[in-house]
């Protein structure tokens, strides 16, 4: 048995940088939410980037399969001869996940911005 006399935390701070035009901030959205059970303020920021998407890779499907209730549960553990009579009822959940990448220029002043950009997001070069 192993046992722990003292934990240590440390407060970590982390933060990110990023340079936006100014057509860019102008077209952001800003919600906030109080939400009183959590006793926090909560900020939402939605901004439009121009993109283009480069690589597209999809997963296989995750099953889960499971009783359907708690009732459906406990049938499990009841003599087979009874389980024959009335058979458990499963619930199957079908999980697909697909990843897609982007190539996004956040600092382009899209549309009156320089073309280099637009070259870079298509990959296309000099």
């Amino acid at each position: 048995m192993i046992t722990q006399d003292m934990v240590t935390a440390e407060i970590m701070q982390f933060g990110s940088q990023l340079a936006l035009s100014q057509s860019v901030v102008d077209s952001a959205k800003l919600y906030e939410r109080n939400d009183i059970g959590l006793k926090q303020l909560i900020y939402s920021v939605t901004i439009g980037l121009l993109g283009k998407e480069t690589h597209t890779e999809e997963y296989e499907d995750i099953v889960k399969t499971y009783p359907a209730t708690m009732w459906e549960e406990l049938k499990s553990l009841w003599p087979r001869w009874l389980r024959r009579r009335f058979p458990v009822r499963y619930t199957r959940d079908i999980c697909h996940r697909t990843v897609k990448d982007y190539h996004i220029c956040p600092h382009m002043d899209y549309p009156h911005g320089d073309l280099a950009h637009v070259r870079w997001l298509r990959n296309e070069t000099d």
